[in-house]
């Protein structure tokens, strides 16, 4: 079973890379977003090595985001259960809200909030999310902040 799945993962990655790298040709710019990890119990030690990169074991959270205007989104987190934003939700991106004029991330704690249209009412502004989950071999806790979103572009044909 664990087989069959880690398949499927690499296949999707692989069509979601080969979609990115598509975009890439017609000259889009694809930004990537990294996310903001800090230890909480312990300093000095190397993250990526402490991380892991199962995107399930890390609250949902995606380490990298790769994200452009018009990318297919799916929330990966409950953000308003009323109005329909749940986990699982697709979206397009509309746009990369920027912090202080700029057009590209600059530093690791700027995570930039994102308008995302889910085709049914409204544009919607998905903030930057904290999740805490377990560092590997028993490091401690990590908090990690990003947009609660995964990029879907392997899933539909643009």
């Amino acid at each position: 079973m664990a087989t069959a799945y880690s398949q499927l993962v690499r296949k999707l990655m692989h069509t979601t890379q080969a979609v990115l790298d598509r975009y890439r040709a017609k000259e889009v710019q694809v930004f990537e977003i990294r996310s903001q990890d800090v230890l909480i119990n312990a300093d000095h030690v190397n993250m990526y090595n402490i991380v892991s990169y199962d995107i399930n074991k890390t609250g949902g959270l995606q380490k990298e985001l790769e994200i452009f205007n018009g990318a297919r989104l799916m929330l990966r987190s409950n953000i308003n259960i009323e109005q329909g934003l749940v986990n699982g939700a697709m979206s397009i991106t509309t746009e990369i809200v920027w912090p202080l004029f700029s057009r590209d991330q600059i530093y690791d704690i700027d995570i930039s909030p994102v308008r995302i249209d889910f085709g049914k009412d409204e544009i919607h502004l998905i903030k930057p999310k904290s999740m805490k989950f377990s560092a590997l071999r028993n490091y401690g806790t990590i908090d990690r902040t990003q947009t609660s979103t995964s990029t879907m572009l392997g899933l539909h044909c643009l």
